[in-house]
């Protein structure tokens, strides 16, 4: 076994050694010295045991071989022997010449198959004065070793034999005067490994073995002054950064042999070879993949074409290759499929051409990020997949193609693509967009328009698809679609129409968060059924006039349409259960022009009005809230300064589930009729806050709270119903309502209050009376009521005082002159009745806590002695419909201050009497209402018996009626229905009768829309009538009266002249005739010169069908009539031309009549009248072979020679051709030729 000593060699020194004596058998080991001239060695590898020196080499032995293991000679010539002694010489072991600066030149015999190791040190490492190294060619296979030539700077030269099979890592690494490499070839598998030429800056010849197999990882890179690479046929694997930043490197081939250029992720292997302008890549048979990064930086490629055996163009494979103008991806061979990696081609900023085969799958993210050049892409058939930002900023792309099978298109695929005009979305995709990167086309300023086709998977537009794309003008959008996602459209500011088409296969449709947010044009929009969410922002800022939402709709969200300065109508059905939310903008806030909201109802759906969703819809006059919506939300109405109407109708549960929040009316100042439900439970803070024309506030039964201020400053307030169910009239309430004069405070069954400031500074109230169950008057609550006289207090509904008057309720009532109050009134504060007038009297019961107040303030005090009188109000007054609630609100004073109500009825059509209810101590009544006239009456009973009857309150209640009319709408019928009396939320249905056939049909089935539109023009002859039913909320059905219509054939229209012909200064005279249509006919004439090519109206509109016209200049003239009937449709008649001037002739002479075979005959013409500027063309006709024949076509030449070619007879003619295109043909000329 070897012994590995150390062995010492003094830097720059003669090394003193033992003599070495040799015959062909026996070697003898020198003796080492550990120290030379006392300085410290530095150490080599040597075997020790069997270690020999010849010709200064060391070497060992094994078997019959030799191992060179070092060199102290003298001599800078290394010829390495191939047989020492009997032994031959097979291997140089790694660091042998290791760091030898003093070796020139090394010769290395055929016997040596190993010069170095596959790692370690190199065998001639760092010898930098090596110059030259000659390798002979040996029989058997042979490598050079990791590192064997590194750093040897002053080799230029270096053959490599055939029989080298293994060029192992930085062999030759950083040889920078290395000028030519040549491998030879002896048929052997070969491979150059990692970084083996790495940094050889002098290099600039390279020759390789066709049985090349790999080239490693950085084999040659920084080999700047290379300039051609051709790798032979057989290289299969060409490694990551094998030529990286060859600077000079021109022309390279890549051979059809191989299978990876470069690998995932790392330098790629002619990265940044910035002089490379020559590419090839031959076709192969198997599959092949170009690496990651393999030509990024080459800025000098123009031209590239990838074979269709490359299956994969990996990462950044081209990016930054700015020269490069062409690309073309051939189609797939042996059923190999193509993938584009992500930032293949990024920033290639001259690439215009790109060609892409058939095979390819998928395009991964920005794989042509940037190319600004490029103009068209036609994406190949079989690809699914389009990565995110792919061709995104390719601003002069302007033609599109995607095919059939494309499945996605992700996330800025297209983005800011400028100049694209059109794109086509194929049926098969089911995404565009797919993250929040950007969107597939955001930013397309350009484009105009976009198709997409409907496919049978559910699809999805994402988010900001086509945001910014300003240009685009309308958008249809597929069944199939599921979702147009968030801002998908946003920003497309010359958006002008979109249509969301009806579901197919039962796909639910859900239009995103501000998905047409800003669309400032959009105008049309077209929602169809499958719709189910209009989420918030979707519509806002946009300029649709007209909005009808579908069946299926459940929700409207906050802000949905807000600042829709343009809606004008809304149609909202009965599937919807929100619109708006609890927060954000409201769904129609700031929609200035809207004037009527339909909403219809479903006594199934509970629903609700959310946050400001009308808020400041100044334009609004009437709504009406169905019954099944449970809240009116806050701000909901707030601002609408024109609304005038609000009814909310009543709920289909019989307790009180409704509520009006806050502010909900806030300075609605032109409302003056509210109608209430008894099902009604909350009337919030501010909810009619400052609603300045409002006269009656007649408060229903069921309603428990009234929130603080939520009546305040009604200055126009005169009447007010408190209903029993009211537990708190809240503070400052009715605060400043300067006119209200008649307060009716309904007595309910559970204690009540009236809250502080709740009816301060009505000045025009002259009495109140507060029922029983009312337990406290709280501070300031008639403060201000300066004209309040009288005011009544009943007996609490207790056996005991528990009612109680707090401080300042009537501070500053200047003209209060008595109150009446109960015995069970315990606390009186000492302010109640601060600065009232020294006239004012208490009264009350003997005894009672007011007889002592009165005393200990010395106010006067009297025993109760008012007469009993009832005041009693209903609501609706007047007309009431089917299912409507009658409420009834009574209030009684004087008496004995303790009373009981009733309430009887008097049909005025069946001339009965009913009780609606008998005695009881509350005073709000309820009666739900159904056809007929009647009155109603309130009795109140005190305790003593005595009874008093209130007037009548009349209710008027018809049946539903129907009306209809219809007008015509260019060449279409447009029907209007209004319904009257009824249960209201009317749904509308039209139909027709056709007279002539006996057939019944429906144009429109039952919906919230009163309106209707039917295609007159598309319809056969005959007569028709129509007629609009009419559902209310009950069911009840009413039907309009008929409405006749007679539809003629389509319009037909005719127009005659008295002459073809005529001079100027003639008189023309044009008669039109009109058949079909709707009759009514309006007659326009109007007239065309052909040759100034203006037009000219003869006669405007009118029912006359004849005009006359005087001919003026010569010249061509095409007359026409516009008929217009009774719908508006206009036909125009087929042309009729005048001819102005003397008639066209022309004048033919000929020659000769007879001549022979070869002779000559001249025939020439001259035109006359016309329009002038003549074109003349000559025919023959040959009477023998009866064939016509062409001798000149039209030309300015009027003259010809002809010349006969054969015997017979001919027929010459000339036609000539004016201005005006009118052509005259000439009289015939007869030519006879003989042999």
């Amino acid at each position: 076994m070897k012994k590995k000593i150390k062995r010492a060699v003094a830097t720059g020194m003669s090394l003193a050694m033992g003599t070495v004596i040799m015959t062909s058998d026996v070697m003898v080991s020198p003796v080492m010295a550990s120290q030379i001239n006392g300085e410290k060695p530095y150490a080599v590898e040597l075997y020790a045991a069997s270690n020999a020196s010849y010709n200064g080499l060391y070497y060992s032995t094994s078997g019959s071989y030799a191992t060179i293991t070092g060199y102290d000679g003298q001599s800078t010539d290394i010829v390495i022997p191939e047989k020492i002694g009997s032994y031959t010489v097979n291997t140089i072991e790694y660091g042998a010449f290791k760091d030898n600066n003093k070796i020139t030149s090394v010769k290395i015999p055929s016997t040596v198959t190993q010069i170095g190791n596959s790692y370690g040190s190199g065998a001639f490492e760092n010898c930098a004065n090596l110059k030259s190294v000659s390798i002979a060619a040996g029989a058997e296979t042979a490598y050079i070793g990791n590192a064997a030539f590194k750093d040897c700077t002053s080799l230029e030269e270096i053959t490599v034999p055939g029989n080298y099979t293994t060029i192992y890592s930085d062999a030759f690494r950083g040889c920078r005067s290395l000028k030519k490499f040549v491998y030879n070839d002896n048929g052997i598998s070969r491979k150059i490994q990692n970084r083996a030429f790495y940094e050889c800056t002098s290099l600039v010849s390279l020759s390789l073995p066709t049985s090349l197999n790999s080239i490693g990882d950085e084999a040659f890179s920084g080999c700047s002054s290379l300039t051609a690479v051709d790798i032979p046929e057989g290289v299969k694997l060409i490694e990551y950064g094998v030529f990286n930043n060859c600077k000079l490197l021109k022309k390279v081939v890549i051979p059809s042999t191989i299978q990876r250029i470069g690998n995932s992720y790392n330098t790629g292997a002619f990265q940044n070879c910035t002089s490379l302008s020559t590419v090839t890549i031959k076709e192969g048979s198997q599959a092949a993949t170009i690496g990651s990064n393999t030509f990024s930086g080459c800025s000098a490629i123009t031209s590239i074409v990838i074979p269709g055996n490359y299956s994969k163009v990996m990462d950044s494979a081209f990016k930054d290759c700015k020269g490069l103008k062409t690309l073309t991806y051939s189609p797939s061979i042996n059923g190999i499929t193509h993938k584009i990696g992500s930032y293949a081609f990024e920033n290639c900023q001259s690439l215009a051409q790109v060609t892409l085969g058939t095979g390819l799958e998928s395009i991964d993210t920005k794989a042509f990020y940037n190319d600004s050049m490029i103009t068209e892409v036609n994406i190949p058939v079989g690809v699914k997949s389009i990565g995110q930002e792919a061709f995104s900023n390719c601003t002069r792309l302007s033609k599109l193609t995607l095919p059939e099978g494309l499945t996605v298109i992700k996330s800025g695929a297209f983005a800011s693509c400028k100049s694209l005009k059109s794109v086509v979305i194929p049926s098969t995709v089911t995404r565009v967009t797919d993250s929040y990167v950007a969107g597939a086309f955001e930013n397309c300023t350009g484009l105009t328009s976009v198709t997409f086709k409907e496919g049978i998977a559910e699809a999805v537009i994402g988010q900001d698809s086509f945001n910014g794309c300003q240009s685009l003008l309308s958008v249809i959008i597929p069944g199939n679609y599921g979702k147009i996602g968030d801002s998908a459209f946003r920003n497309c500011t010359s958006l002008k129409s979109f249509k969301y088409a009806q579901s197919v296969n039962n796909i639910e449709h859900t239009v995103g968060s501000s998905a047409f947010r800003d669309c400032k044009s959009l105008t049309s929009i077209t929602l169809e059924k499958g719709l189910k969410t209009i989420d918030s922002y979707a519509f806002c800022n946009t300029n649709v006039d007209k909005l009808d939402v579908p069946e299926g709709v459940t929700q409207i969200a906050a802000a949905s349409f807000m600042d829709c300065k343009n809606l004008a109508s809304v149609n909202i059905p009965s599937t919807v259960s929100s619109i708006g939310g609890a927060y954000y903008g409201g769904a129609f806030e700031s929609c200035a022009k809207l004037t009527a909201v339909n909403i219809a109802g479903n006594k199934n759906i509970e629903a609700s009005i959310g946050y400001s969703a009308f808020k400041d819809c100044v334009m609004l006059k009437n709504i009406v809230i169905p019954g099944n919506y449970n809240s009116i939300g806050e701000y909901a109405f707030s601002g609408c300064s024109s609304l005038t109407g609000f009814e909310y109708k009543k709920s289909s549960y019989d307790f009180a589930n409704q509520s009006i929040g806050s502010h909900a009316f806030y300075q609605c100042i032109k409302l003056n009729d509210v109608k209430l439900p008894t099902t009604l439970g909350t009337i919030g803070s501010y909810a009619f806050y400052g609603c300045s024309v409002l006269q009656k506030a007649v408060i229903p039964e069921g309603v428990k709270t009234i929130g603080n201020n939520s009546f305040e400053g009604c200055k126009a307030l005169e009447t007010v119903t408190v209903p029993s169910t009211v537990e708190s009239i809240s503070r400052a309430c009715f605060e400043g309502c300067t006119r209200l004069k008649n307060v009716i405070i309904a007595k309910g069954d559970t204690d009540a209050k009236i809250s502080s400031y709740a009816f301060q500074d009505c000045t025009s109230l002259t009495d109140i009376s507060v029922p029983g169950n009312y337990v406290n008057v709280d501070s300031y609550a008639f403060s201000g009521c300066t004209n309040l006289s009288k005011f009544s207090w009943e007996k609490g509904m207790y056996g005991y005082n528990n009612q109680s008057l707090s401080g300042y309720v009537f501070d500053n009532n200047n003209n209060l002159s008595v109150a009446s109050l109960p015995s069970t009134l315990g606390t009186i504060d000492k302010n109640s009745f601060y600065n009232v007038k020294s006239t004012f009297v208490i009264e009350g019961e003997t005894g009672s806590e007011a007889e002592s107040y009165a005393k200990t303030k010395g106010i006067t005090f009297r025993k109760y002695s008012q007469p009993l009188s009832i005041n009693a109000v209903i609501s609706p007054s007047g007309s009431a419909k089917d299912g409507d609630v009658i409420n009834i609100q009574a209030n009684a004073s004087g008496g004995s201050l303790d009373y009981l109500y009733k309430l009887v009825v008097y049909n005025e059509d069946t001339g009965k009497w009913g009780i609606v209810r008998d005695y009881g101590e509350t005073s709000g009544f309820t009666w739900a209402s159904s056809t007929g006239n009647r009155k109603f009456y309130v009795k109140v009973k005190d305790s003593t018996g005595k009874e008093v009857l209130s007037p009548a309150l009349i209710s008027i209640n018809k049946k539903l009626e129907a009306k209809a009319s219809y007008k015509y709408v260019n060449n279409n019928i447009e029907f209007t229905a209004l319904a009257n009396y009824g249960s209201g939320n009317y749904q509308y249905k039209f139909i027709v009768y056709n007279v002539d056939t006996g057939k019944w049909g429906i144009i429109q089935d039952y919906s919230s829309k009163n309106t209707c539109v039917w295609n007159a023009s598309g319809a056969s002859a005959g007569n028709r009538k129509f007629y609009v039913d009419i559902k209310d909320s009950n069911g009840t059905v009413a039907r309009s009266a008929a409405m006749n219509v007679s539809t003629q054939t389509g319009l037909n229209v005719s127009l005659k002249s008295s002459a073809a012909q005529v001079n100027p200064g003639a008189s023309v005279k044009l008669t039109a005739n009109a058949t079909g249509g709707n009759g009514s006919y309006q007659y326009k004439f109007i007239v065309y010169n052909t040759a100034t090519k203006q037009w000219g109206k003869v006669q405007d509109y009118s029912s006359s069908n004849t005009c006359t016209w005087i001919a003026g200049a010569a010249g061509t003239r095409q007359f026409y009539v516009d008929v217009k009937d009774a719908s508006g449709k206009v036909v125009r008649s087929a042309v009729n031309t005048v001819n102005v001037g003397n008639g066209m002739s022309v004048t033919a002479t000929i020659s000769t009549n007879v001549n022979k075979v070869g002779g000559k005959v001249t025939i020439s013409g001259a035109a006359t009248g016309g329009a002038g500027s003549y074109q003349y063309k000559f025919i023959v006709y040959n009477k023998t072979t009866k064939t016509w024949g062409l001798v000149q076509n039209f030309s300015t030449n009027n003259k010809i020679t002809w010349t006969a070619g054969s015997a017979g007879d001919r027929e010459f003619y000339i036609d000539v051709k004016d201005a005006d295109g009118k052509v005259v043909r000439s009289s015939v000329m007869n030519v006879k030729t003989s042999k």
